[in-house]
């Protein structure tokens, strides 16, 4: 039972069902824990820094916990997409106005819209292909002016990480954010 319980988990669930199970089991319960707060005030600090009431896209949004964060003059209008359904469906429950919350993978997203602020929490390191993803959204969906805020938790492969993100950008400003976790890094990025 192990064997094949562990093949249909990690082989045969596509993407959306994998992360709704881990929503369902309680998984992510720790982006509620008070250091993630301080990680996305840092990264709402930024939006209001680099943009006047932004159009904002937040890919990878989970349950919506920086759009909770967001109030009515903070942006203009908000868009969070994520894999996970059930995810999304606990941050429609909290959405303010002008807020649309849509299910998509982050590596399978087209737009036409064009946003301010572009924010990936925790979330770039799962794409399959940072550059191609990062070349797409800057030449799509990125206005001119816009900026995106990347946050990447500090470990063996974040280095990696930034230097496939500052391949395509380039970073305007940093800070960290350190709790009993570990370290929390967020770039804004042009």
């Amino acid at each position: 039972m192990g064997f094949i319980s562990w093949i249909k988990r990690k082989i045969l669930r596509n993407a959306a069902a994998r992360w709704d199970h881990q929503y369902a089991a309680g998984k992510w319960e720790m982006l509620k824990q008070e250091e993630e707060k301080q990680r996305l005030e840092l990264a709402l600090y930024f939006l209001k820094k680099y943009s006047a009431q932004p159009r904002v896209l937040e890919i990878g949004c989970g349950e919506g916990d920086f759009s909770v964060l967001l109030k009515a003059g903070d942006y203009l209008t908000y868009t969070g997409i994520d894999v996970s359904e059930l995810a999304l469906r606990k941050a429609r429950e909290k959405a303010g106005h002008n807020m649309q919350f849509i299910s998509i993978d982050m590596d399978r997203m087209k737009t036409t819209a064009q946003y301010d602020v572009v924010l990936f929490n925790e979330v770039i390191n799962y794409s399959r292909d940072i550059p191609t993803l990062l070349k797409k959204l800057k030449a799509q969906s990125l206005a001119p002016y816009g900026v995106v805020i990347i946050s990447v938790f500090d470990h063996k492969y974040s280095d990696a990480i930034w230097e496939k993100i500052e391949c395509i950008l380039k970073p305007v400003e940093e800070a960290e954010v350190t709790g009993a976790k570990g370290k929390w890094k967020l770039k804004v990025m042009k």
